[in-house]
C-alpha cells in the first residue's frame, strides 16, 4: 500500500540502488521458515491486532464495571461482556495463535540463539508460555472434569472443550493431545531442518498415534466430526508417504512430479470435504437459532397471555366483579327502560286500589 511505498522511498532515498539488496552474510542466514526473525509482530501478521481488539474489550468491560451501579442497562451490558470475554475468548484467542507464536518462538530461538539477546530472550519468554499453556490445559481438564458440565464453567471455560464428549478422561484430555501435536509438528520442522528422510518419517509415526487416539476415543459429539477427524488423518499419512518420495529415497524426478499432483489433489479433496462440512455446521446452527427464536417468542406470548387471565381472573379481580355486580344490581332497580316502567305503574296502581278499598270499608 501506501506505506510500502513511502518507506520503499525512504530507504531508497537513504541506500540509494543498494537499498533492495540482501547483504551477503544474510543470505541463507537462516531456514526459509523462520519469517521475520527481527520482527515478532510482523510475523504473527493479523494476530497482533486481534489482540488489539481484545484488549480494548477488556478496557471497555473495566469502565462499565464501574459504572455498572448507575445504570441497569450498563449491568446488563457488563454482565454480557464479562460473561463472553472471560475467559472464553481469551482462551480462543490462544488457541487459534498457538501453533503461529509456538513455530516463531522455537524457530528463532533455535536459529538466532545468542546473535540478537534482545530477539532471543523475547522469544524465548513466548516459548515458555507456548510450552506451558497444553500442560495448563490439562491439568485444567482433569482436575475440574466433574465441572465440565456446569453451566457457569461452560460459560467461562467451555471453549476449551466444546463439542467435546467429557465423560470419560481419555476424550475430556483432546484439546491437551491437539496441543500437543501442535507442537510436536513445530519440533520436527525447527530440529530436524536438514533430516530431510526423518521429518517425514516421525510425522507419519505421529499422525499414526492420533489417528488410533481419535478412532478408538471418537472425542467429538457429532459423529460428522469424528468422520472428519479420521478423514483428514487418513489424507495426511497418505500426503507423508508422498514425502517420502520427495527424499533421496526416489531418484526418479517424473515419479516425484506426478506424486506432487496427487498430494495437490488430495489436498483438494481434504479441503472440499472441510468446507461442505462448515457450510453444513452453518444452515445446522442457523436452522438450531431460528427454533430458538420461535420457542422463545412461544413463550413470551403464552406467558403475557397468562399475565392477562391472572389479571382478569385473580383475587382482586374477583372483588371488583363483585362490586361492578352489586353496582349494576342497584342500577337496573334505577333503569328507565320501558318494560319496568310499566311493571312499577301496574304495581302502584294495585297498591292505591287496595288502599282505596280499606279506606270504603273503615267508613261503612
Amino acid at each position: 500500500g501506501s506505506e510500502m511505498c513511502i518507506r520503499d522511498r525512504y530507504e531508497y532515498a537513504r541506500f540509494g540502488d543498494d537499498a533492495f539488496k540482501t547483504p551477503l552474510e544474510d543470505i541463507d542466514k537462516y531456514p526459509k521458515f523462520v519469517d521475520e526473525p527481527d520482527n515478532l509482530l510482523k510475523a504473527l501478521g493479523v494476530y497482533p491486532i486481534l489482540a488489539v481488539l481484545v484488549i480494548v474489550a477488556m478496557i471497555y468491560t473495566f469502565v462499565l464495571k464501574k459504572c455498572k451501579s448507575r445504570n441497569l442497562k450498563m449491568r446488563r451490558q457488563y454482565n454480557s461482556c464479562n460473561r463472553k470475554l472471560y475467559y472464553n475468548t481469551l482462551l480462543r484467542y490462544l488457541l487459534e495463535i498457538d501453533l503461529k507464536l509456538t513455530h516463531q518462538a522455537i524457530s528463532v530461538v533455535w536459529f538466532v540463539g545468542l546473535a540478537s539477546m534482545e530477539v532471543t530472550v523475547l522469544h524465548g519468554i513466548f516459548c515458555i508460555l507456548m510450552i506451558m499453556f497444553p500442560a495448563l490445559t490439562l491439568s485444567f481438564l482433569i482436575k475440574n472434569r466433574s465441572k465440565l458440565p456446569d453451566r457457569n464453567t461452560i460459560q467461562r471455560y467451555g471453549t476449551l472443550y466444546q463439542g467435546i464428549k467429557v465423560e470419560n478422561r481419555s476424550t475430556t484430555i483432546y484439546s491437551f493431545v491437539f496441543l500437543l501435536r501442535r507442537l510436536f509438528m513445530v519440533c520436527l520442522v525447527v530440529f530436524l531442518n536438514e533430516k530431510t528422510f526423518f521429518k517425514p518419517m516421525f510425522f507419519l509415526q505421529g499422525q499414526v498415534a492420533y489417528l488410533i487416539y481419535t478412532g478408538w476415543s471418537k472425542p467429538h459429539d457429532d459423529k460428522w466430526y469424528n468422520f472428519l477427524e479420521k478423514l483428514n488423518e487418513v489424507g495426511l499419512i497418505a500426503i507423508a508417504y508422498v514425502m517420502f518420495l520427495q527424499t533421496a529415497f526416489m531418484e526418479d524426478q517424473i515419479v516425484k512430479y506426478q506424486m506432487c499432483w496427487a498430494a495437490i489433489w488430495m489436498c483438494v479433496v481434504l479441503y472440499f470435504f472441510n468446507f461442505i462440512s462448515m457450510v453444513f455446521v452453518f444452515f445446522r446452527e442457523l436452522r438450531h437459532a431460528y427454533r430458538m427464536y420461535s420457542v422463545k417468542r412461544k413463550f413470551i406470548l403464552q406467558y403475557s397471555r397468562k399475565g392477562m387471565i391472572e389479571r382478569d381472573t385473580g383475587p382482586k379481580s374477583k372483588l371488583k366483579a363483585k362490586k361492578l355486580s352489586k353496582m349494576g344490581s342497584m342500577s337496573s332497580r334505577d333503569d328507565g327502560s320501558p318494560r319496568k316502567g310499566r311493571r312499577r305503574r301496574v304495581r302502584g296502581d294495585e297498591k292505591s286500589m287496595l288502599v282505596a278499598k280499606n279506606d270504603v270499608d273503615d267508613v261503612v
